[in-house]
């Protein structure tokens, strides 16, 4: 996996954590992987693996796949910057 890829995934890792409102500390206490961890996640630092990405999305409430299809996304579109997508609220 390139740099740029896994940076993408962590900055949707910490999309969701934001979503969900939760600090690295409780995200690390409910899913069972250290907070340093992933700081180093979102910050691209290093690539989960499956076993921390299905964590993550347990507590995210989420598939895996729409995490990574989220980054997935962001890769292709020429500058890799998020788009913004209406919340639906009104």
């Amino acid at each position: 996996m390139d740099f740029r890829t896994i940076r993408m995934i962590g900055d949707e890792i910490r999309a969701a954590r934001a979503r969900v409102n939760l600090s690295r500390e409780a995200l690390a206490a409910k899913s069972g992987i250290s907070a340093k961890t992933i700081q180093r996640l979102e910050n691209g630092e290093r690539p989960a693996d499956v076993l921390q990405m299905h964590a993550l999305c347990e507590v995210f409430e989420i598939e895996i796949t729409d995490l990574l299809g989220r980054a997935i996304a962001r890769k292709a579109e020429p500058n890799g910057q998020r788009q913004s997508v209406p919340s639906g609220r009104g």
